[in-house]
């Protein structure tokens, strides 16, 4: 199996031996369709507690699925990556051109990015992938994530005793808020309107969201984005994807 990896992930996988992916999951459940789930295969599958419900114009019969993007196993990785022609001293002061090498976005500092040329990690050829990976994927909500997971999500190092301080885990999770709320809790188009997935609901929030994205308004049936309908997934389900080298 392939695991496709952006830049910070391959960076970190480059940097370390293990560590946690967080990614939402592809489709998150509809309003009232939250609740017990079960992995199938490769199918998440929420139950309801009713044999049928009506929601929106769909009418779904006891149960939901999305599919979730990694599973639980070992993927080799690929990554976005390039080529290059090392020179060599001949011996004689004068530089050779030797065969071409593979080399990985995540290796190069940002400033020298424009020296390659860069290939899509679907592109990257067998003989260049260098690391495999063993996934233990679960689904839990953000809220749900342990402290320990927060950190290793920021790239920060958690030590045992941070549980035993509870300055240190307000930290912790406010910083893993904000960091949350940059990457999802911006509106982003979708189909004919705008969706965002902030850590927690805005209701408390919704004046320093309007003042972030003042193009936001929020009105008695919803919320609105530039004129578009605005749908809020508060506290979204998230696909948590334990990682190690092997």
């Amino acid at each position: 199996m392939i695991y496709f990896a952006n830049e910070p992930n391959a960076k970190d996988i480059a940097e370390n031996n293990s560590g946690i992916f967080i990614g939402l999951l592809k489709e998150q459940p509809p309003k009232g369709m939250e609740g017990k789930y079960l992995v199938n295969k490769k199918k998440l599958v929420f139950d309801m507690e009713y044999s049928t419900t009506q929601i929106g114009s769909y009418e779904y019969n006891g149960d939901w699925h999305t599919f979730l993007r990694y599973l639980s196993g070992k993927y080799d990785v690929k990554e976005t990556w390039g080529k290059r022609w090392p020179y060599f001293d001949d011996g004689r002061g004068m530089s050779t051109i030797a065969d071409w090498v593979f080399v990985y976005k995540a290796d190069i500092p940002q400033a020298e990015w424009d020296k390659y040329q860069w290939h899509s990690p679907v592109t990257m050829p067998k003989e260049a992938i260098r690391w495999t990976i063993e996934l233990e994927t679960t689904v839990k909500r953000v809220s749900e994530l342990t402290p320990k997971e927060r950190c290793n999500s920021l790239g920060i190092v958690f030590n045992e005793s941070m549980n035993n301080n509870a300055k240190d885990l307000v930290i912790i999770k406010e910083g893993f808020i904000k960091h949350w709320n940059s990457l999802h809790g911006k509106p982003v188009k979708k189909d004919n309107g705008y969706i965002c997935y902030p850590y927690n609901n805005f209701e408390p929030n919704w004046i320093s969201f309007s003042k972030s994205y003042p193009e936001a308004i929020r009105v008695s049936n919803g919320a609105y984005y530039k004129g578009k309908k605005l749908t809020i997934y508060p506290n979204p389900y998230i696909e948590p994807r334990k990682w190690r080298k092997v």
